[in-house]
């Protein structure tokens, strides 16, 4: 939930990062920032080098009662489109209602494949009183939140939070795909899944021309809510400049200056749940009853652009971030409404991150 609250705001920060100017919202093409996170692998947003960008915020009261926190400065890129295509914090449903084509606290949830089975739910909340439910059995394999629009650059930022139905070892799905973006007629898809139980995860991008990017790493949580980031960009026709990137709290994969696709098909589809196998294989062969499947804070758009608060002044040291809701983006200022999350009271940082990923500027300010 995005809670109000008051805010001391603290002196002005100053961080390295890349000169390069944002390209806008949208569109492929350009050189990857390189990118390392304390797992030593890539997922991590970075401070650039070769320039400085400086912010520093003021705040006020919303007309909503929340904290509008506005940081000006230089060198923020351009982003036609501050906000995201979606983001919700299913506040604002009937509990047990289905989210499919409802209003969305940004944008609107859409109909797709298996979007008819998520519900607002108060059964497990991460903050507020709202999460949405995905339930999961043997004939809702496919429980999904949908977007239906053509991308070639994505960054996918949600929470989520698994309760098998069988609370045994045995009673983790063989498959569960988190999320997953399809297109090209689904000859692309590009997300994560979990296989085995549980005991490794792989982020991937498959492509019947051939193309394709596997890594393995650490399988997910088991207990609590978890934190799940994703980024995509397509490569230009013809050329290795593609992204693909996941990371699961502090755990990441994925790959840069890669070819994703062969020709210019976009991606078209955005599934979030989404896909939990209940039968079992040779390599693990447990029949299982389903689960439910609790997500927030789902944050979706076709720009890498944007505002995280986190605990850390660092990027790469953060241990919880929380990804904000911009209503308004220039060059020289940034205007959003905080949201809190789960943040505990005491000192936290603004980072605002450019559509090359790279940190231009980060704010420290103080929660109550």
């Amino acid at each position: 939930m995005r809670k109000p609250l008051s805010l001391v705001l603290v002196a002005l920060a100053v961080v390295s990062c890349n000169g390069a100017d944002s390209d806008g919202e949208g569109g492929s093409g350009g050189d990857e920032p390189s990118s390392t996170s304390s797992t030593g692998g890539p997922g991590a947003t970075t401070s650039g080098s070769n320039s400085t960008t400086s912010g520093q915020s003021s705040s006020s009261s919303g007309s909503g009662g929340g904290e509008i926190i506005t940081i000006t400065g230089t060198g923020f890129g351009v982003k036609a489109t501050p906000g995201p295509v979606v983001f919700d914090d299913f506040e604002g449903g009937a509990v047990g209602a289905a989210t499919e084509n409802q209003p969305a606290t940004v944008g609107a949830w859409q109909a797709g494949a298996g979007s008819s089975v998520p519900v607002y739910s108060d059964e497990v909340v991460r903050a507020g009183a709202r999460s949405c439910k995905n339930a999961f059995d043997s004939a809702n394999y496919n429980v999904s939140l949908a977007q239906n629009l053509d991308f070639t650059v994505a960054y996918l930022d949600y929470w989520t939070y698994v309760e098998p139905l069988d609370a045994s070892p045995e009673g983790f799905s063989r498959n569960w795909k988190p999320f997953r973006l399809y297109g090209d007629s689904d000859t692309l898809q590009a997300g994560t899944t979990t296989l085995n139980g549980n005991s490794a995860a792989i982020a991937y991008f498959e492509n019947s021309m051939g193309n394709g990017i596997t890594e393995w790493f650490g399988g997910y949580p088991t207990t609590g809510w978890f934190h799940i980031q994703a980024w995509l960009r397509l490569n230009d026709d013809g050329q290795q400049n593609g992204t693909i990137r996941v990371r699961v709290d502090d755990s990441a994969a994925g790959a840069t200056g890669v070819a994703l696709r062969a020709g210019a098909a976009p991606m078209n589809q955005v599934r979030i749940g989404h896909y939990w196998a209940t039968d079992g294989v040779d390599g693990w062969p447990y029949e299982n009853p389903g689960a439910n499947v609790y997500l927030d804070d789902v944050y979706f758009d076709t720009s890498w652009a944007r505002v995280e608060v986190g605990d850390a002044a660092e990027y790469a040291a953060t241990q919880h971030r929380e990804i904000q809701i911009v209503e308004s983006w220039t060059d020289t200022e940034i205007t959003f409404s905080l949201s809190r999350g789960t943040l505990p009271a005491g000192p936290a940082w603004a980072f605002v991150i450019g559509e090359d990923d790279t940190v231009r500027a980060t704010v420290p300010v103080t929660i109550p």
